[in-house]
């Protein structure tokens, strides 16, 4: 079952419906577009898939929704993919990737009164898998919603949003290194705004898909 959580942050709050074992809704409200221009939606739902195995293989959809309740951006479906679309393997009926999804939680990262989204993507095939953190919010050069910062680990990598910043989580691997046996098992690095780009600090995990300015 997915955890229940609330945020205490303004003009945040999370709340979750489960509906089977495993599924469930999960919803965050924020003001994605600074505190005049209305409360926005992140939505994660997860369903179950149709299949013969035990336990279901389960698809994560992320949809982010307008204050006037229009759709602003899905995934899996619009350009810059946070989240994959599973499909059975040949001869068998498990999907793949396997994929969990999460909301790590909201903040205003880019020093303005706009929030932002830290979403937490694990997918793994044959070997411990990827995981992903992503900051979703509004670009301010396109006002469309979009990744502005992407950070990935091999096997684990986690987020805990502190103040204006995300601290990141997870296993070292220097070049080169056997996914069996990370350079150092667990390090910490913040992730930041600052002078219009992202900065991480150390960089421990590879930083992906940047939009400087937003």
């Amino acid at each position: 079952m997915w955890r229940v959580f609330f945020a205490t942050a303004a003009m945040t709050s999370i709340a979750v419906a489960a509906t089977m074992p495993g599924a469930g809704v999960r919803e965050v409200a924020l003001r994605m577009n600074g505190a005049s221009g209305g409360v926005w939606h992140v939505r994660l739902t997860r369903v179950a898939l149709p299949g013969a195995q035990t336990p279901p293989d389960y698809q994560d959809t992320l949809t982010v929704t307008a204050p006037d309740g229009a759709r602003a951006y899905r995934s899996p479906g619009d350009t810059g993919e946070l989240l994959a679309r599973l499909r059975k393997g040949s001869g068998t009926e498990t999907y793949f990737p396997h994929q969990t999804a999460s909301i790590a939680g909201t903040a205003s990262l880019m020093h303005s009164d706009a929030q932002q989204v830290v979403l937490s993507v694990d997918q793994t095939g044959a070997d411990c898998g990827l995981a992903t953190i992503t900051v979703l919010g509004m670009s301010q050069r396109t006002h469309r919603v979009v990744p502005l910062a992407r950070a990935t680990n091999f096997c684990d990598l986690s987020a805990t949003v502190v103040g204006n910043a995300v601290q990141l989580a997870g296993p070292y691997y220097a070049h080169g290194a056997p996914l069996c046996c990370p350079t150092k098992p667990r390090v910490t690095a913040t992730l930041r705004y600052v002078n219009n780009a992202w900065r991480e600090t150390p960089a421990y995990f590879p930083l992906t898909g940047l939009r400087e300015g937003g």
